[in-house]
């Protein structure tokens, strides 16, 4: 997880992003090369994309005005539908 805030003219913080990766799939352990295939994520990889969930739940708690953004590939919808069930709120998937 890795936090940055966008800060303006002013100093005034504008938005704050948190970039998440998707956690361990197939490929990872299978020591292949993710890129476009879609893999799913292993059994560790559900298990670390919950626990990311309950940590930003706590750190921003749910319905705060967050959105995520997930590509449509399998390992990256599941992270995402994962963390956002923790922050009831519902993953924007874009193509890629």
């Amino acid at each position: 997880m890795y936090e940055q805030m966008v800060i303006c003219e002013g100093g005034q913080q504008v938005k704050r992003v948190i970039t998440v990766q998707h956690c361990q799939a197939v490929h990872h352990v299978n020591k292949m090369v993710g890129g476009v295939t879609n893999w799913e994520l292993t059994e560790l990889g559900l298990e670390l994309a919950n626990n990311i969930g309950i940590a930003l739940k706590e750190k921003i708690g749910i319905n705060s005005g967050y959105k995520i953004y997930s590509s449509d590939l399998t390992r990256t919808k599941q992270t995402a539908e994962i963390i956002a069930k923790h922050l009831r709120i519902t993953p924007v998937y874009c193509q890629g």
